[in-house]
């Protein structure tokens, strides 16, 4: 789901803190701990190629290079550098290291030229045998494939299918680049005037989208064009005298007991897994004309006007980019029944069929495209993976943010849903809190993440029109209305205390409900007895937890409120609906549905690729090398010039491919490779374990373009030149295993022997037979 932040920094003189703080550095990891942990591992590295060159007999004078005891670095123990140990395919580094530390390892493990890897899970086990998650490390270009429990990020079953899967965006523009170059303004004005008459797929879709973001444009600057005026009759009915349906809408005196108590959770609600084309169209077909369409609505009148929408993304760059996300999964559900939508994109057939099928919906005006926090990366990912515009939205996060006067931002989907009085909040949460942040790539797809994919789009539409309520009573009663209710303030029990609200009467009204509501420093909201509310009061009261004590003490604003005891009972000429165009003189609906709209140009550009030269890794190669200090003070010109033709070389192969640069391999792939100049794979797996995927796969040719563009630099040939006490250079090495060799040893003999002995009978026994 995605996220629009915005806002300020907390910390507004972040700027003013002390950059020689060595307590911790950027990598989580106290300087003078990271130094420890280095000469750890350069005794390891140093005593375990000792003792492959050393003859077993005397392997015992070796003792002295390594650690006897175990090595103890901050609240780390690493295990004891005995022969033993160190004659193991691998050790195993300590499963107490944060994140962030092992991150600073595996680094340091690239430039000591050690392999590895993460093995073990962070996920609780109730196997004894189970081990946490950590690094383990040889000096063995097979030792890691002795680990248990260790298993290749690129197996076709739960890895991103990159090269099946391609993003709309880079296909479009390969295919301009072939056929028509870059498209300008003036061209895409040309074709808008020919319409019809170009004959390829991506320049018409071009054209369209171009005309939906004016539309976009439009409706964000005039939110009022937004809405839809226009009225139609219930296909369902047989009578020809039934009212008509007006679309946008607000019954006042109907809603004002609403809630989300009554919207049925995923669990009791139908759904669809769309995993083939046939289902998609399916999927489409009831999204439009209802269940059952053939026989209630055999002349297919569409009814839809509200389609909740979701996605769930994965980042398979391995967290190097976050722009590297890609649609892994897109639920739907609208307002013609309760039915959701779990459509799998990676499936086979689906990727390419999606703008096909879905674009028409997402780019229809007159229906309403409901999401949460759709600027984020919602909106993004369907412009560049599938060419997705949407058209006419309504965001439910920026519309909690207008109702509450918050420039940071409103509720989660969760605590929003909770305040509304979902009764099933608690299971949400915790779904939430499992699968929000799981890798969606993987298949199959867990039931449990499925039923939280759900519950993302279940409450949309209903918490659309509560919004909507509330933002049109927020104009009624606050500052000049017509109804003239009594404002005051409300009182604070604190910035992150419990916050209670209650009216003047309240002692002698002691038979009418209270809401109160306490809330706990993560944020987290407890309802002892929960009633609707019937205004922006008590809303409000909710949103005061999320502003983290960071709320202007000047905004009196944000302090007023109208208690819902005070507000007198709705009379006739009150109690009344408000058609469309009612619609556009409430400030605050209008508010929301601007930058709703607003988000939905949020879209895909193409220009935020990797700054190659401003990498912060090349940055510190390049500031070592000039200090002459760290493991990276040997670059040189020569291996920045190199540097620069692997990502030249990275560039080719991604157009070649048509995927993205960051899909061939990461930037810190090609530093360490300009640096340490490898020539094959098991040099490679020294920086990473598992290739990329290119690299990985013989049938194509990019490894060993990578290695003729390695051996043929400048940087190669510097290498060789310098001496082995200044730029240490191991050869691969291959574990053996000695109880392994002595059994081979021993069949061996004995194969022999037999052979013998068996030779020797034959012989014999030709000798006799001819006396």
């Amino acid at each position: 789901m995605g996220r629009y932040r915005g806002g300020h920094r907390k910390n507004k003189q972040w700027w003013k803190k002390k950059k020689n703080d060595n307590s911790s550095s950027h990598h989580g990891m106290p300087e003078a701990d990271s130094m420890l942990v280095e000469k750890y591992l350069s005794m390891y590295r140093t005593k375990a190629f000792a003792l492959l060159n050393t003859p077993e007999s005397k392997q015992h004078e070796q003792s002295h290079l390594g650690v006897e005891k175990p090595y103890t670095v901050g609240s780390h123990i690493f295990p004891a550098l005995t022969n033993e140990i160190c004659r193991q395919p691998y050790i195993d580094l300590p499963d107490s290291l944060t994140g962030k530390e092992r991150k600073h390892i595996h680094a340091l493990c690239c430039m000591l030229d050690l392999y590895h890897c993460g093995a073990g899970s962070n996920a609780e086990s109730d196997d004894p045998n189970a081990k946490k998650r950590r690094i383990v490390v040889s000096i063995f270009a097979n030792g890691l494939a002795n680990v248990p429990n260790i298993e290749s990020p690129h197996n076709d079953n739960d890895s991103f299918p990159s090269r099946k899967c391609r993003p709309w965006y880079n296909c479009a523009s390969s295919a301009l680049k072939s056929d028509l170059c870059r498209l300008s303004s003036k061209d895409i004005n040309q074709l808008q005037s020919t319409n019809g008459t170009v004959n390829n797929s991506y320049v018409q879709r071009i054209v369209a989208i171009e005309e939906e973001k004016e539309l976009v444009s439009r409706f964000a600057k005039y939110p009022e064009q937004s809405l839809r005026t226009s009225a139609r009759r219930d296909v369902s009915s047989n009578d020809s005298d039934a009212p008509q349906i007006q679309i946008d809408s607000l019954d006042l005196s109907g809603s004002a007991s609403a809630d989300l108590s009554r919207v049925p959770t995923p669990n009791k609600c139908p759904w669809m897994l769309v995993d083939t084309v046939q289902k998609f169209e399916e999927c489409v077909n009831e999204l439009m004309f209802g269940l059952d369409y053939k026989i209630t609505n055999p002349s297919r009148v569409p009814l839809l006007h509200e389609l909740a929408f979701d996605l769930e993304m994965y980042n398979h760059s391995g967290g190097e980019k976050k722009t590297a996300l890609r649609t892994c999964l897109i639920q739907l559900t609208s307002n013609v029944a309760e039915k959701d939508y779990v459509i799998d994109p990676l499936a086979p057939g689906i990727w390419d069929t999606v703008c096909t099928h879905l674009g028409p919906l997402f780019s229809d005006a007159s229906v309403v495209k409901i999401g949460h926090g759709i600027g984020g990366m919602d909106t993004t990912s369907l412009h560049r993976d599938f060419g997705i515009i949407v058209v006419n939205a309504f965001d439910t996060h920026e519309a909690s943010a207008v109702l509450a006067n918050r420039k940071k931002g409103g509720l989660g989907l969760a605590s929003l849903c909770r305040h509304y009085g979902l009764p099933s909040w608690k299971e949400y949460s915790e779904l939430k809190h499992m699968y929000q942040a799981s890798d969606w790539s993987k298949r199959p797809l867990d039931a449990q993440a499925l039923e939280y994919g759900r519950f993302d789009v279940r409450c949309l539409i209903m918490l659309r029109k509560l919004l909507m309520r509330d933002l049109v009573q927020r104009d009624m009663i606050g500052g000049k209305n017509p109804f003239n209710y009594l404002m005051k303030k409300g009182p604070k029990e604190g910035k992150r205390g419990a916050l209670s609200t209650q009216s003047s009467n309240a002692e002698t009204s002691t038979n009418e409900s209270v809401t109160e509501s306490s809330f706990s420093r993560e944020g987290s909201m407890s309802i002892e007895s929960y009633s609707q509310p019937s205004s922006f009061d008590e809303f409000k009261d909710v949103m005061h937890i999320f502003d983290d004590g960071n709320a202007d003490e000047d905004d009196e604003s944000a302090d007023d409120f109208v208690d819902a005891k005070e507000m007198p009972s709705p009379t006739k000429e009150q109690t009344r609906i408000l058609h469309a165009m009612d619609l556009p003189s409430f400030h605050h609906l209008m508010q929301a549905m601007k930058i709703s709209n607003k988000r939905c140009l949020s879209l895909w550009a193409g220009d935020d690729e990797e700054h190659v030269l401003r990498h912060p890794k090349l940055l510190s190669m390049i500031e070592q090398s000039r200090t002459g200090k760290g493991l990276g003070r040997f670059w040189s010109d020569a291996n920045h010039k190199l540097f620069i033709a692997l990502t030249k070389w990275r560039f080719e192969v991604a157009e070649r491919e048509g995927i993205d640069a960051y899909e061939v391999c990461s930037l810190d792939f090609l530093l360490h490779a300009a640096y340490k100049t490898p020539l094959d794979r098991h040099e490679m797996r020294r920086f990473t374990y598992f290739l990329p995927e290119l690299l990985e796969d013989d049938r194509l040719p990019y490894c060993q373009e990578l290695q003729e563009l390695i051996a043929s630099s400048d940087a190669f040939k510097l290498r060789k030149q310098l001496p082995l006490a200044e730029m240490e250079r191991f050869d691969v090495v291959f574990y053996r295993d000695p109880k392994r060799e002595r059994r081979l040893a021993v069949l061996k003999i004995l194969l022999g022997t037999a052979t013998i002995v068996g030779i020797a009978s034959i012989l014999m026994m030709r000798k006799i037979r001819r006396r």
